[in-house]
């Protein structure tokens, strides 16, 4: 019994010397794991970052595109495209790298490239597209029929949003609003031809806003710009409507093309001179800027506002909001400005009046200030 009481206190003195600076560095351990980061809840490494998150639309980051472009003001308003562009029936709209068109060599059907002019594809085969805007990824535009089309900036989705003709339209904060310019009875939904409309962007909520006749929409801020009959079925002149439909205001009594940037409207009086001129939006402070005869195209970007010089074969010019620094841009027939950043889109065509056979139009380009003309090929 004695001999194991001494082999007892060996082993446990054994125990002490050993054990002791074991539990030390277990504590160690311990105290050192706990206080350290935690692991991220994912089975990727910690030194590996999570790859963007990609859109459910093929060849579309997770960060959004850049907007359609909006009016020089930039407002808290967002715009399918701008109101100079619109009165040019929108043929180009650039949203992030890529340009969105209407190709004139292949029956006006809507095409995207990139801004260099590479990578050329075709969206849908939907021919005559015209006015085209952009509107939360999605591609809204005018077909053969008069209808209003949409699809997905990468060709998907393609679908018709309205079953009447459209003789113009406009998008904002939204909403579409349009002019129902319906042939078919059942389509005018118990209202007069040429009635304003507004929808929502997939075609529900049709709301009518004003039950009379009227020739363009314009839509900029918190109001709609449009043409329409004075007391003289004959006659007609400027007017502006409130978004909602509630209120109604003559500015002009006469027709006009006309395009809205700021607190301006920039306008033609075809029916009259030609001439152009601007007025305040609220019909004060009428103003000519330039006595050439102007043909339908203006356009407008900064503080120079382009158009077509009918009196001159429709050249296109430009002149200062001031009617100041008054020059010629190009030589050559010319209609449709549209101003995408730095550069002027414009249609051409082969003849140089209105007399010589048509042979086809062609989409060119140019700076604001006239050099580094070209022409998209096909």
């Amino acid at each position: 019994m004695k001999y194991r009481f001494w082999e007892t206190k060996v082993f446990f003195g054994a125990c002490l010397i050993v054990g002791v600076p074991l539990c030390i560095c277990i504590a160690t351990f311990l105290f050192y794991l706990l206080r350290a980061k935690p692991m991220p809840d994912t089975d990727l490494p910690v030194s590996v970052t999570p790859p963007a998150i990609e859109s459910a639309l093929p060849g579309v980051s997770g960060e959004p595109e850049s907007t359609a472009p909006v009016a020089d003001d930039a407002p808290e308003h967002v715009y399918g495209n701008t109101s100079g562009n619109a009165l040019n029936w929108s043929l180009i709209i650039q949203d992030g790298d890529w340009l969105y068109y209407s190709n004139p060599y292949d029956g006006e059907r809507l095409y995207k490239m990139k801004t260099d002019f590479s990578e050329n594809q075709k969206l849908c085969d939907e021919i005559y597209v015209k006015s085209i805007n952009i509107y939360d990824r999605w591609v809204y535009f005018n077909g053969e029929t008069g209808r209003i089309y949409r699809v997905r900036t990468n060709g998907t989705d393609f679908e018709q949003i309205t079953n009447c003709t459209v003789l113009d339209y406009g998008l904002s904060d939204g909403w579409l609003y349009y002019i129902n310019a319906a042939f078919i009875e059942q389509d005018l939904n118990g209202s007069k031809r040429n009635s304003i409309w507004k929808m929502s962007l997939d075609g529900s909520n049709n709301v009518l806003l004003r039950n009379e006749k009227a020739l363009s929409l314009q839509v900029h801020d918190d109001w709609l710009y449009f043409n329409a009959p004075l007391e003289d079925e004959d006659e007609y002149g400027v007017y502006r409507m409130t978004v909602d439909g509630t209120s109604v205001e003559r500015l002009l009594d006469v027709r006009a093309y006309l395009f809205v940037d700021g607190e301006w409207l920039y306008y033609t009086d075809y029916q009259l001179s030609n001439t152009l001129s601007r007025i305040k939006v609220d019909g004060t402070e009428q103003q000519l800027i330039c006595d050439d005869k102007v043909s339908l195209y203006i356009n407008k970007l900064g503080d120079y506002i382009y158009y077509t010089n009918a009196d001159d074969n429709n050249h296109i010019y430009r002149i200062d909001v001031n009617g100041n620094n008054h020059e010629q841009l190009n030589s050559v027939h010319s209609y449709f400005i549209n101003i995408i950043g730095d550069r002027i889109f414009y249609k051409t065509n082969d003849y140089d009046d209105y007399m010589q056979f048509y042979r086809g139009d062609y989409l060119n380009y140019m700076n604001l200030d006239g050099s580094n003309k070209g022409q998209i090929t096909k």
